[in-house]
């Protein structure tokens, strides 16, 4: 049955994230709220902090003084060059200035702030004119100077670089008609520059001077506005109320991405037929739904109007915020997706996103204060860390907010103010760019290192043509990795049978030196479609891990497999087209009802939409989980998960279907029906199945493999096995209580069978070991048992062929050279204590002179032995008891 396609798994996605998020519904609340409640604070603010309307302002006009403060121990001006003509003008400044101020000429800039440093109690301005001119003798035609003042205290700043101050508010700086920091009025700047311009003016003309004028400055009006304290508050503290605001998001996001990948659901998606792509796309689009509606709500709060305080953000267009944050949690979101990759524990993965969310954010705290002074390639790169991006987008609004202009459409690829190098779109683009950058280090990260689970692909992948194009299988196996294995454990293979899976020298280790463990070592079998393949092995043998390697979910480190016709090394994603698997450990969704669990995998793997509800309804039926149709699979027993997860595996038709201990857990009736299931749909599908349990094996098996130290050491049908590593049948006789001659009674059993051996003489129980080959001679020696018991001191007596818990035990305790030697030094491991203790495929009553030509039953029942005639028969002879036992 063809798998999904992209455009289908994408619905089918949609749909069970929409089912997880109805059991999720107060994580689902809390990370939308979170935002709109920080919002609504920056409401609460808004309504605290006042704003004013300021009409418009004109200040009086005024006579710029040429004193500075009362300050006369200042005394001191110096200039350079020195010139004669430069000279006699500065000689003018100082008659102006009176007889307590004086000159001083420099011939260099250097000397003349040496001096100044020398005597900054006595020096109050510098007059530094161009040193490209020429002072001579005449001034040149355009005089060109720089002008410093001792300022009025060492904390005023003097920005002279800006045109503006750099973080804007609405309205004028100060209310003083002379204006405030940093003092020009107050300094005397203002009174020496209009003496030095007259001075200047006066050696140009010929002593033309305008002493009779009076010079007025005032300053400039300001046209009516709001002003608002809130600018401040929004410049300096709404990146950090983003920053907590969407925090949640962070966290809960990256941990439910690596919920999936920890608990193996994404694994067991992705062997199920699910796209990569798909799931990816799912991811983004769930959590950018969520972060949207916040978003939504969080912008709607900012511009909503308080009344006479107005909004938080008064100027700044709706749409460019939305805008703005849109992609702020695009980014965020490819933050999340990436830190996944790194970590295969939920939460480890949740809490190292949290920290690293807030350092992303940390650079923010020391470039506020240097903003002004970074260039733009500076700011560009402090925006690779996206929450710093993030800050730096809300000072920019910010600016846009003190300008009076606001961020719009109409100026977002500007700068705010002519000072400033930076614009909103700058930001806007390395979001852009952030998210990329992350998206690519999760894609990368996440195939060369997919976790605990997974294949990884080469660190050079991405220049690899298998990778886009996809691989071509092999037709065969390369001859190297052929198996050599002994014909005598291994019955010859089927004719007429498809081979489902191929395994050829597949080899797992894990760790490295000391610390090494060879999980599988160069294990080779072949499994059939339209049989049930059941793998047998102690714990630690490597059944898991192998399954785990067909399947996928780990990597080999050697060897290969071919499941389907697919190479896992080479084509997963072929192998993963038609399979179906039953974990070891149940792999289902908490919060995800039985039919859901059903709907979603049956919808995954193919099944048309019309025959869902049909082939749901029949899984069920046959699960017997009716009266669990509807609960969630965490409400479930441990016996009811595994038959959910058995469902999982069988529905939708999978050709391959792997079941690793599929009845564990499951009490006696359930192991009974899950049989009965299993043999329901082994037609044309090639099943394996691993067990501890060797009843299982041994009704379910068409062939059974057994696995010691990490290979199969064996592998054939049952009665193969136990024709391979048993040496006969165990005759069990109990004495009677009026004694027993066991001599005389091994002398009988020898008479007919020279080569019967006592295996063993335990209080009232004696034990024989038959050769297969003497079972013609069987019929004679019961009969003669049967009618010598009295005196022989036997009670009763049965026969039992080896056993499969006994073929495990001796394949399970030979090393790799017993196993080659297994047949000839084999004695049976398992003594039963009792002749009815041994368990089989059934139970037969006798035999008949040929009853074993064509192999060994499995076990005959004991029956006690009163004067000749068994007891649940009453008085009937001896011989009609021989008879009804020999009736085969």
């Amino acid at each position: 049955m063809p798998r999904l396609g992209g455009a289908s798994q994408f619905g089918l996605l949609f749909w069970k994230e929409l089912v997880l998020l109805k059991q999720k519904k107060c994580v689902t609340v809390f990370q939308i709220s979170l935002p709109i409640a920080f919002a609504a604070l920056l409401i609460v603010i808004r309504l605290v902090v006042n704003n004013s309307d300021r009409s418009d302002t004109t200040w009086n006009s005024f006579v710029p003084k040429t004193d500075h403060n009362g300050q006369l121990l200042r005394t001191k001006v110096l200039y350079t060059p020195d010139g004669q003509a430069l000279n006699d003008t500065m000689v003018m400044v100082a008659n102006k200035l009176g007889s307590n101020y004086s000159v001083m000429p420099f011939s260099s800039e250097a000397l003349l702030n040496e001096y100044r440093l020398q005597n900054l109690d006595s020096v109050w301005a510098a007059v530094i004119f161009d040193s490209s001119g020429t002072y001579t003798t005449s001034l040149p035609d355009n005089v060109q100077y720089t002008l410093r003042v001792a300022r009025k205290s060492g904390d005023d700043d003097w920005n002279t670089d800006d045109t503006y101050p750099f973080f804007q508010q609405p309205g004028y700086r100060d209310a003083s008609a002379v204006g405030g920091e940093p003092y020009y009025y107050t300094t005397g700047f203002l009174g020496l520059q209009m003496v030095i311009d007259n001075a200047i003016i006066n050696k140009q003309e010929g002593g033309t001077t305008y002493d009779g004028y009076t010079i007025l400055m005032q300053k400039m009006a300001y046209i009516a506005h709001v002003s608002d304290g809130l600018i401040v508050v929004v410049q300096n503290w709404l990146p950090l109320f983003i920053l907590l605001a969407f925090m949640i998001t962070a966290l809960q996001t990256t941990k439910s991405i690596t919920y999936e990948k920890e608990r193996r659901l994404k694994e067991a998606m992705k062997l199920m037929g699910m796209n990569t792509f798909v799931y990816w796309l799912i991811i983004f689009l769930k959590a950018f739904i969520f972060s949207l509606i916040a978003i939504f709500f969080f912008v709607i709060l900012l511009k909503v109007d308080t009344g006479t305080n107005g909004r938080v953000l008064s100027q700044s267009n709706a749409g460019i915020l939305l805008l703005f944050l849109i992609l702020y949690s695009i980014s965020l979101i490819s933050y999340c997706i990436m830190m996944s990759t790194f970590f295969s524990k939920a939460n480890v993965a949740s809490n190292a996103a949290a920290v690293l969310y807030i350092l992303m954010y940390v650079p923010w705290f020391f470039l506020t204060s240097r903003y002004e002074d970074m260039t733009r390639g500076q700011k560009l790169a402090s925006c690779l860390l996206f929450n710093t991006a993030m800050a730096m987008g809300f000072n920019v609004v910010g600016l846009y907010e003190g300008a009076g202009s606001g961020a719009q459409f109409t100026n977002f690829y500007e700068s705010a103010t002519v000072d400033d190098n930076f614009a909103l779109i700058h930001v806007m683009v390395m979001l852009l760019v952030d998210s990329a950058i992350m998206l690519l280090i999760a894609w990368y990260v996440g195939t060369v290192f997919p976790g605990d689970f997974g294949v990884p692909q080469p660190f050079y992948f991405p220049f690899t043509k298998t990778y886009w194009c996809g691989a071509e299988d092999p037709k065969d196996f390369d001859p190297a990795l052929r198996p050599k294995t002994s014909p005598e454990f291994f019955e010859r293979e089927p004719e007429g049978l498809k081979a489902g899976i191929e395994v050829r020298n597949l080899r797992k280790v894990f760790g490295r030196g000391e610390k090494k463990k060879i999980a599988v070592a160069g294990t080779n079998v072949t499994m059939y479609k339209g049989q049930i393949t059941a793998l047998l092995g102690h714990n630690g043998a490597g059944k898991t891990t192998t399954m785990s390697m067909l399947t996928g979910f780990l990597p080999p480190t050697s060897g290969s497999a071919r499941v389907g016709g697919h190479d896992i090394v080479q084509n997963i994603e072929g192998v993963r087209r038609s399979l179906g698997m039953c974990p070891q450990h149940d792999i289902l969704f908490d919060t995800m009802s039985v039919e859901n669990h059903l709907q979603f995998y049956a919808r995954m793997k193919g099944v048309d939409s019309k025959d869902l509800k049909k082939e749901v309804d029949e899984m069920i039926n046959t699960l017997g989980l009716q009266t669990k149709r509807d609960a969630l699979s965490m409400t479930l027993s441990g016996g009811q998960k595994r038959k959910l997860s058995v469902g999982i595996a069988l529905i939708g038709g999978s050709e391959i279907v792997i079941l690793d201990e599929p009845t564990s857990g499951m009490d006696p009736g359930a192991r009974r029906q899950t049989w009965d299931i299993l043999q329901k749909f082994r037609n044309d599908r090639c099943m394996v199945l691993s067990t501890h349990f060797m009843d299982e094996a041994d009704v379910l098996g068409d062939r059974i493999a057994i696995m010691a130290e990490g290979v199969v050491k064996c592998c054939g049908t049952s009665l193969f096995l136990k024709k391979a590593f048993g040496a006969g049948y165990h005759l069990v006789m109990v004495k009677s209580t009026s004694g027993c001659n066991v001599d005389t009674v091994t002398q009988l059993i020898q008479s007919h069978i020279p080569s019967a051996i006592k295996e063993s003489e335990i209080s009232m129980e004696l034990s024989y070991l038959l050769p297969f080959d003497q079972s013609s001679k069987f019929k004679s020696l019961f009969e003669e048992v049967e009618t010598r018991s009295q005196s022989l001191g036997i009670a009763s007596f049965g026969v039992s062929a080896t056993t499969m818990e006994e073929v495990f035990l001796k394949v399970g305790e030979s090393g790799a050279e017993e196993a080659l030697e297994a047949k000839e030094n084999l004695s049976p491991v398992h003594r039963p204590t009792s002749a009815s203790g041994h368990g089989g495929k059934g139970e037969i009553n006798g035999f008949v002179n040929n009853a074993f030509e064509n192999g060994p039953p499995e076990k005959m029942e004991m029956k006690p032995i009163t004067n000749g005639a068994p007891k649940d028969e009453g008085e009937e002879s001896t011989s009609a008891f021989i008879g009804e036992w020999c009736s085969y």
